[in-house]
C-alpha cells in the first residue's frame, strides 16, 4: 500500500496528470475548488489510510441506500458469524448512549440529508451536538480536506469535547 500512495501522490502532483486525479476524486468523492485546495490533492493521496479496501467501498454503498450494517465479511463468514449470509442492518434504537453528535452536509453525495434524519429519528436519545454544512460544494471528504474544516467543523469538536474533560 506504501508504494501506491507514492504512486498516487506523484501522479497528483504532476501538472499533466493533476487533472486526471481531480476528475477521480471528484467523481468519488466531490471535488469543488471553492472548498478545496487543488494544490494539496498530492498530500491528501499520501495521507490515504492503508486498511481502506473493497469492503469499505461496499459499506459506503449500503449506507448510501439508507442502510445501516454490520461488518460485511462475505457470505461464507458472515454465516459463521451472523448466521445468516449477509450482515444485518444495525438496530439503531438499541445504541445507549446519551453522548452522540451528527456533523453532516447537505451536499453530502454519500449520506443525504434523508438518511441522517432516518438515523436520528432511530435514536433513543436527543443529540449533544448536530451540525449541518449547507456550503455549497461541501461532499463527503470536506469534513476531513475543506478549506474552511477549522472555521465550520474543528472549533465544535473541540468545544463538545472540552464538555468531557
Amino acid at each position: 500500500m506504501e508504494i501506491s500512495r507514492e504512486i498516487m501522490s506523484n501522479i497528483a502532483s504532476n501538472k499533466y496528470l493533476v487533472w486526471v486525479v481531480r476528475w477521480f476524486v471528484d467523481l468519488m468523492i466531490g471535488f469543488d475548488p471553492n472548498v478545496l485546495r487543488l494544490d494539496r490533492v498530492p498530500v491528501y493521496f499520501s495521507m490515504l489510510p492503508e486498511v481502506a479496501s473493497s469492503w469499505n467501498a461496499i459499506q459506503q454503498i449500503d449506507r448510501t441506500l439508507g442502510i445501516v450494517k454490520q461488518f460485511d465479511y462475505g457470505q461464507e463468514e458472515n454465516m459463521k458469524i451472523y448466521g445468516r449470509k449477509d450482515a444485518p442492518e444495525y438496530d439503531l434504537s438499541k445504541i445507549n448512549s446519551s453522548h452522540i453528535a451528527l456533523y453532516y452536509s447537505e451536499f453530502d453525495s454519500y449520506d443525504s440529508l434523508e438518511n441522517v434524519n432516518g438515523i436520528k429519528e432511530k435514536l433513543r436519545y436527543d443529540l449533544v451536538d448536530e451540525l449541518l454544512i449547507r456550503e455549497p460544494g461541501w461532499d463527503h471528504l470536506s469534513f476531513i480536506w475543506a478549506k474552511k474544516l477549522g472555521e465550520l467543523v474543528n472549533h465544535k469538536i473541540i468545544k463538545l469535547l472540552s464538555r468531557y474533560d
